[in-house]
């Protein structure tokens, strides 16, 4: 099987989709699947990969995140390389590399799959540019979703959080995010960094600092705890994409400078040290379909503390952490929860290492996929040939 990757942008200020979409291609890479991986990159622009490194080809077009001109250089490429693969696997949406990549999929009938990262949920869609974005899917992108194959989600909660309305949806298909920990991550080598951290409790961030990270409710849950805890730090690790200018002057109208720190984006290593070493890692996203830096804090084994918007109850049932309700006192208790708790903290931490295992792991969602891609591209085979043995002229995706 030859497979084809298309994401706009592997930027870390991106998000999880640009550590998401290359660890499925290690995944994938590490079966007989011959695996591409095509994105819009900036020389000098900070990156997730290594590409030379990388276990499976890696080609880069110069370009802004998901700009038009990437996005043409990409439709070229494919255009060029079509007969080097099978089937094409899309992700992100509302840009014009998406656009642009499904658009020369369906000219030269190569098979293709959309993987939204959540952006065809309600929320997503009335976050920002809603009329935008209505114009958009009227006028372009209604073929884009309605012409692939198949959708991939990350789970049911993505499915119920879909826009009604706009798009007539593909058939579906879940397969969580993958999860490859570094095997070198020493316990207490990322606090022996920043000697501020330590003998101190980690309440740990991790990702970008975005109006939708919900930052302000941990802020306001930090300041519930701090009375108690005098020793806890609200460490932030993630790029920042607008919402330090707005968080800096809440917190020091708090007068709890001292107990937070931000250290900016990591990556590799360096970030799974820090989960490592974190007593509680908190998310409070107003959406998440499936936060990858949940998936790797159980790979790790860290207690995590999540509101329930962010879609990832298992980790309750699993005794892996708490979910709770958007709400800084139902935050706080949950958080003081784990930190008084140093038994329960390690059987989290043990439950949440097994979840990963068995649900997570590289060779289970590669196999997953890999038999998603068998079924589309036998089915396209099938449709794409007539009674008499013509081809017709476009592909009919289930």
């Amino acid at each position: 099987m030859r497979v084809l990757h298309v994401i706009p942008s592997l930027r870390p200020k991106s998000g999880g989709p640009a550590r998401i979409v290359p660890e499925l291609c290690r995944a994938l890479a590490a079966t007989s699947t011959e695996v591409t991986l095509f994105s819009t990159h900036l020389a000098g622009a900070d990156i997730t990969i290594d590409a030379p490194r990388e276990p499976y080809e890696v080609v880069l077009f110069h370009g802004a995140d998901g700009s038009l001109g990437g996005a043409r250089r990409i439709q070229n490429a494919i255009r060029d390389r079509k007969s080097d693969f099978d089937l094409i696997h899309i992700h992100s949406f509302w840009n014009f590399v998406v656009t642009s990549a499904a658009r020369v999929a369906r000219q030269a009938e190569l098979p293709y799959l959309i993987t939204p990262m959540g952006m065809l949920s309600e929320a997503c869609m009335r976050q920002r540019h809603y009329l935008l974005k209505r114009a958009y899917s009227l006028a372009i992108d209604r073929r884009t979703v309605q012409g692939a194959a198949r959708l991939h989600l990350a789970n049911v909660d993505e499915l119920k959080s879909l826009h009604k309305g706009w798009f007539t949806y593909p058939e579906h298909f879940f397969a969580r995010n993958a999860v490859e920990i570094a095997r070198d991550v020493t316990p207490g080598s990322f606090r022996a960094r920043f000697p501020e951290l330590v003998g101190r409790r980690i309440m740990l961030f991790l990702g970008r600092l975005h109006a939708i990270k919900g930052l302000e409710l941990q802020l306001r849950a930090l300041e519930l705890l701090v009375p108690k805890y005098a020793d806890l730090i609200w460490l932030l690790i993630g790029p920042d994409d607008g919402e330090w200018k707005r968080l800096n002057p809440l917190i020091k109208k708090s007068g709890l400078e001292a107990h937070v720190k931000w250290i900016g984006p990591i990556m590799g290593v360096e970030r799974f040290s820090a989960l490592a070493d974190a007593d509680v890692l908190v998310q409070t996203s107003s959406y998440e379909c499936q936060s990858m830096t949940v998936n790797e804090a159980l790979a790790i084994g860290v207690p995590l503390v999540v509101t329930d918007s962010v879609n990832y109850s298992e980790l309750q049932a699993h005794g892996a952490g708490f979910v709770v309700r958007r709400d800084p006192a139902a935050l706080a208790d949950a958080i003081d929860s784990v930190l008084r708790a140093p038994r329960s903290i390690e059987q989290m931490r043990n439950a949440g290492r097994r979840f990963a295992a068995k649900e997570l792991s590289r060779s289970k969602i590669a196999g997953a996929i890999n038999g998603l891609y068998a079924e589309v591209v036998a089915g396209a085979a099938e449709q794409s040939v007539s009674g008499d043995g013509r081809r017709e002229t476009q592909i009919k995706h289930a």
